[in-house]
């Protein structure tokens, strides 16, 4: 009867351990992208190379340069990456995240966790200001867990 309680109360403790890394990991996005991510805007860095997966500085990259000189045709586009992203959501066009090109003071408003998508990455809805802009940018960001910290995986912006 003591080994039923003692298993019980391991097995009970290993899922507690469990739940609060994967809790802890999701606060941990969290704060990172509402520090990390206006930084990168606020300095003399290139946000998408600091923030971003390599896959996805070259996916955001072509959807950016759709149509111009080398760049892809809009079919090509969704051909070459439809397995790997929902290219309906790369804001085709659009600049990184804020979907205009901007050198203005760009803050968190909110970040709010969505979901998990893999057990290393996770979805949040996140709202941007800028300092000269009288309305925010919303965009969904999938970060996944990178060498101690995340970096952006996808952003979900309307074409």
């Amino acid at each position: 009867m003591v080994f039923k309680f003692n298993f019980a109360l391991f097995l009970l403790a290993i899922i507690t351990s469990s739940f609060s890394q994967n809790s802890d990991k999701r606060v941990e996005a969290q704060k990172w992208i509402e520090t990390e991510i206006p930084k990168a805007f606020n300095s003399q860095l290139n946000p998408i190379e600091t923030l971003t997966t390599v896959k996805y500085q070259k996916y955001k990259s072509d959807a950016i340069n759709l149509d111009f000189d080398g760049g892809l045709s809009e079919a090509d586009f969704h051909v070459k990456w439809k397995k790997e992203f929902n290219t309906k959501k790369a804001g085709i066009g659009l600049s990184f995240i804020l979907g205009v090109q901007d050198y203005e003071t760009v803050k968190v408003e909110r970040a709010r966790f969505v979901k998990k998508i893999t057990p290393t990455s996770y979805l949040f809805l996140v709202s941007f200001s800028y300092s000269e802009n009288s309305g925010t940018v919303a965009v969904q960001l999938i970060v996944e867990e990178h060498k101690n910290s995340f970096l952006i995986s996808d952003v979900w912006q309307e074409n």
